[in-house]
């Protein structure tokens, strides 16, 4: 219950932080689309599908939100699922290239196989992304972070047993209306 409050707040002070995007300039762009990650937890390998989306700032900052679920089970037939809202900074780093500094704030869950029953977790996942632009409209990415879990009520496992690194590949469809920070 603290986790989901937790989270809560913390998103709200994303949004809010974000409110500093919209003077000016305001959005200049949004994208949106699939990712998958490979990652550990309780000492196996997961991997998790799902997708993400947002909107992009005149002042090279953007906003969004995201889920993922793990295609296979872990730790006594369990699936691992977490979502919640992002943001990151954005910067150009040639003509087809841009990195990006993020931060994701959520929660999610880790359930029985079948619905029996569920355990509430707290989620905060940075991460450094790497895009490539294929067409003005299709941008390739790359990312590695870390998912750190917190406040987890599942018995018998640690917030460390359910954290671990991530490998993500992604595909964002969307454009831009006009240079970012150029």
């Amino acid at each position: 219950m603290i986790g989901k409050r937790m989270s809560g707040w913390i998103a709200a002070a994303l949004i809010a932080w974000a409110g500093n995007a919209w003077a000016g300039e305001g959005v200049v762009g949004g994208f949106g689309g699939p990712l998958l990650r490979i990652g550990s937890a309780v000492d196996d390998t997961v991997v998790f599908a799902g997708g993400r989306g947002g909107a992009l700032f005149a002042n090279g900052f953007y906003l969004g939100g995201e889920g993922a679920g793990a295609l296979n089970t872990i730790a006594d037939d369990r699936r691992l699922g977490y979502g919640g809202v992002f943001a990151g900074l954005w910067m150009p780093a040639g003509a087809v290239t841009d990195w990006a500094l993020e931060v994701m704030v959520g929660g999610g869950g880790l359930g029985r196989r079948g619905g029996r029953g569920s355990d509430g977790l707290f989620v905060l996942r940075p991460s450094l992304r790497l895009g490539f632009r294929a067409a003005p409209w299709l941008t390739a990415t790359v990312d590695v972070g870390w998912r750190q879990v917190l406040l987890s009520d599942t018995a018998g496992l640690s917030d460390g047993d359910l954290s671990g690194a991530e490998l993500g590949l992604g595909l964002a469809f969307g454009g831009r209306r006009k240079p970012v920070l150029e």
